[in-house]
């Protein structure tokens, strides 16, 4: 878990202000950067050492690279963006390989700024908001859905789907080009292993 104290910005009220104002933007903001600056492994591990997930993301990376010299080579794409490949459908979302979680701590913030539960409302929306009050019922920890991936049982060619909601309609029908090519109505099979899952909890105040 990579934590983003707001209590070590506290020479910058203002930059404290705008992230507690727009908690949700900022956190992506901060995925985007963590990305970025992630150093690659300085160790290359062996087979056994690799978790599943390790395996599969190997996977994915050398699916997509093959998937990219293929469409270069039919003229789909140029060299220029053969690395990041232009079909979005073929990206790798970044939700899905990232193995870390980032939360804002707010520290010392909460403490002076802990409202009602009356006072929240819908302007509250994607704020970092403190509430105080007594917890009458909790769910046990369930997954949410973030990332649904899909496997076409023809061209074997994986989707990815971002799930913003609890509620989503999925994907049927294949998008690849070798399914379009072969005009073929290639059916989408949900993979759960190969999906990303977070923790959510509902609390009852």
């Amino acid at each position: 878990m990579w934590r983003v104290p707001l209590s070590s910005a506290n020479r910058d009220a203002g930059f404290v202000e705008r992230v507690v104002k727009n908690a949700a933007t900022y956190l992506k903001l901060f995925h985007e950067v963590i990305d970025a600056h992630m150093p690659k492994p300085s160790l290359n591990f062996r087979d056994e050492d690799m978790t599943s997930y390790d395996v599969i993301m190997e996977q994915r990376r050398y699916n997509l690279q093959l998937a990219s010299q293929i469409r270069l080579q039919q003229g789909l794409i140029t060299r220029e963006n053969a690395g990041t490949d232009a079909n979005p459908v073929a990206r790798i979302p970044a939700e899905l390989e990232r193995n870390y979680t980032a939360v804002l701590v707010p520290g010392e913030f909460s403490k002076k700024s802990v409202i009602q539960m009356r006072e929240v409302k819908a302007s509250n929306i994607g704020q970092l908001v403190s509430v105080r009050g007594i917890v009458t019922r909790a769910s046990d920890v369930k997954p949410c859905m973030q990332v649904a991936v899909y496997a076409c049982e023809c061209c074997g060619f994986e989707v990815y789907q971002l799930i913003n909601s609890k509620e989503f309609n999925p994907i049927i029908q294949c998008p690849s080009d070798k399914c379009k090519t072969n005009r073929v109505n290639g059916q989408l099979i949900f993979q759960v292993k190969s999906s990303r899952f977070i923790s959510y909890q509902d609390i009852k105040i």
